[in-house]
C-alpha cells in the first residue's frame, strides 16, 4: 500500500506528530461518523469497559491483529508479555514502532511459523474478539 492510499495510517501518524487529525467512518448501512484519532492512543484508564475486560484474558505470546497505533500491544508489553503486532496499514505499523518501547510488528502482516502464539486478539472501540487455547495440532498456533 502506498502512503497516500493509507488513510487510517496517515491519520494516526498525523496525531502522533501532533498535527490535526480525524477519522471518517462511513458504512454501507448509512452509518456515518467523524471521530478523534486520539482514541487509538488512549491509555488503559481511558479504554472502554469491554476492552479492559478482554485484555485481562491475555496469556503467553499474543498476536494482536489490526494493532493500529499499538495501544493494546504496548499495554501488554508493559506487563511483560510477548506480543506480535500486525496491521495492514504500513503507516500504523510505523506509528506503533515509534512509541517509546516500540511495538515489534510485521509489516507484511504474516507471522513467521516460528512466531507461535497462545492468544489471538482483535480489540476495538466497539468490538472484542479473543481466541485462546487453540488446539496446537489443528491450528499450528500455540
Amino acid at each position: 500500500m502506498k502512503p497516500e492510499e493509507d488513510a487510517v495510517g496517515q491519520a494516526m501518524l498525523a496525531f502522533f506528530e501532533k498535527r490535526k487529525s480525524f477519522e471518517v467512518i462511513e458504512r454501507e448501512d448509512g452509518y456515518f461518523e467523524v471521530t478523534n484519532t486520539g482514541m487509538y492512543f488512549d491509555d488503559f484508564e481511558q479504554w472502554q469497559k469491554h476492552e479492559k475486560k478482554a485484555i485481562g484474558f491475555a496469556k503467553g505470546r499474543v498476536l494482536d491483529i489490526g494493532c493500529g497505533a499499538g495501544r493494546h500491544s504496548l499495554h501488554l508489553q508493559s506487563k511483560g508479555m510477548d506480543v506480535i503486532a500486525i496491521d495492514r496499514s504500513p503507516l500504523a505499523v510505523k506509528v506503533a514502532r515509534l512509541h517509546e518501547g516500540g511495538v515489534m510488528a510485521d509489516l507484511l502482516g504474516i507471522p513467521r511459523p516460528e512466531d507461535r502464539v497462545r492468544q489471538i486478539q482483535k480489540l476495538g472501540v466497539d468490538y472484542v474478539c479473543v481466541h485462546t487455547g487453540l488446539d496446537e495440532q489443528e491450528s499450528g498456533i500455540t
